[in-house]
């Protein structure tokens, strides 16, 4: 499970660590994953967000060997100014 997790890899490390990933799950297993769903990148203080659009990461999925069984989505309201 990695739920906000990966948002904070460097796109260029993504696919390793997808690889990394998909070779620890036992055949068949599951991986739910959670990711801001927006292109681009997010500077926030000293913090790094990337944002993801679905089809890029859906094929970064695909590439590292994990199936995507289920999507859904939400959107929260924008925080007060």
């Amino acid at each position: 499970m990695a739920m906000c997790v990966l948002q904070h890899v460097d796109r260029s490390l993504i696919s390793s660590v997808l690889n990394k990933i998909a070779a620890a799950l036992r055949p068949g297993g599951a991986f739910l994953v959670s990711v801001r769903e927006v292109a681009g990148d997010l500077w926030e203080g000293d913090g790094h967000t990337v944002l993801w659009d679905r089809a890029s990461f859906e094929a970064a999925l695909s590439i590292a060997g994990l199936n995507n069984a289920w999507v859904d989505s939400t959107s929260e309201p924008e925080a007060p100014g």
